[in-house]
């Protein structure tokens, strides 16, 4: 990021006034452009709040006019998550990765047991790790300026092998396929995430990894997503097919 400004207890459009007037800039907003959760507006209509000018504590802006430099910010990137993935976890802490996503299967309602049971069991297969895992790694969660990192939105922090991590940046790189959502997002286009995926591949195993295994291996944990996000909104068709292929295929 170019510029990064702390909304402290600003709302999101006081905030992006502020930003404006230190920049000495103008700037045009679309509000379906900022995403809301369903609840927030409910919520606020009840109590008469703007959403949009709620108290943002902890929350900051960033800005970026470096499209360009994708491939070295996503490299960066991979970096950062290999140093993580390489940190003991406090296990009395956090919760783990595998008991996680059982949970996930048992609360979905898209499956009959006997696919829950061979879904359960591709989790129990998996070898139990107790690295530190950020639980929703993707590129937008994580803000670099002046040659330093920082990992946020670590609400989902959990433990256990790496790959369960690879599997959001699967799920948000290659397994959506929806421009609009890509550029609403991440604010690049759906083929610069599938580019990003490439040149996080190529950082985090090595120049030597095989891209099509490295996928195959990932492909069934970016399932697991699916079934987590289609349990909060619903089941998307690309979805059920890629779960169908990966992990009961």
């Amino acid at each position: 990021a170019e510029e990064i400004f702390s909304l402290e207890e600003e709302g999101i459009l006081p905030g992006l006034w502020d930003f404006c007037e230190a920049l000495k800039a103008g700037m045009r907003v679309r509000l379906r452009d900022i995403p809301l959760r369903q609840r927030t507006v409910e919520i606020c209509e009840i109590c008469g709040e703007d959403p949009y000018q709620l108290e943002s504590e902890n929350c900051i802006l960033a800005i970026s006019q470096e499209p360009e430099k994708l491939e070295t910010l996503t490299a960066e990137f991979a970096r950062q998550c290999k140093a993580l993935h390489a940190i003991p976890c406090n296990t009395k802490v956090f919760t783990a990765a595998k008991d996680h996503f059982k949970a996930v299967i048992a609360a979905s309602k898209d499956f009959d047991a006997a696919q829950k049971a061979r879904m359960t069991a591709f989790v129990d297969s998996v070898p139990d790790a107790h690295t530190c895992l950020h639980g929703d790694m993707h590129i937008g969660n994580m803000i670099m300026a002046d040659g330093q990192s920082w990992w946020i939105d670590l609400a989902d922090f959990r433990y256990g092998d790496p790959r369960f991590d690879l599997g959001m940046l699967y799920f948000v790189c290659i397994g959506n396929e929806s421009e609009e959502l890509a550029q609403k997002l991440f604010h690049i286009s759906h083929a610069q995430m599938v580019q990003v995926w490439d040149v996080f591949v190529r950082t985090y195993y090595g120049p030597e990894a095989d891209p099509e295994a490295v996928r195959r291996d990932i492909a069934p944990f970016a399932s697991l997503y699916m079934i987590h996000f289609a349990n909060r909104e619903a089941m998307l068709p690309h979805w059920r097919e890629h779960i169908d292929k990966y992990l009961l295929g």
